[in-house]
């Protein structure tokens, strides 16, 4: 870890709280880029794009934010995304 990511994490008490702290900006769960990917489908418009054009830029959109969303395991076992 770099010393300026450190500097973020001075405050954190234990390891298990650093670790949780890591994961929650770091990892898979990004919460700031699902916003920004939902802001850009909402505000997308085809331009002078092609119809294959404009739904291939969708399309990367939607697949992004499929990968970003988490999973959650329900009382049945059963995934679930969110």
């Amino acid at each position: 870890m770099t010393k300026d990511i450190a500097r973020g994490f001075v405050f954190t008490t234990d390891a298990t709280s650093l670790w949780e702290e890591i994961n929650e900006r770091f990892g898979l769960y990004n919460g700031p880029r699902l916003y920004d990917i939902r802001r850009m489908i909402y505000s997308i418009k085809q331009g002078p794009n092609s119809i294959a054009g404009y739904y291939n830029k969708i399309k990367r959109l939607w697949d992004e934010l499929a990968c970003l969303k988490p999973v959650l395991n329900g009382m049945d076992g059963e995934e679930k995304v969110m």
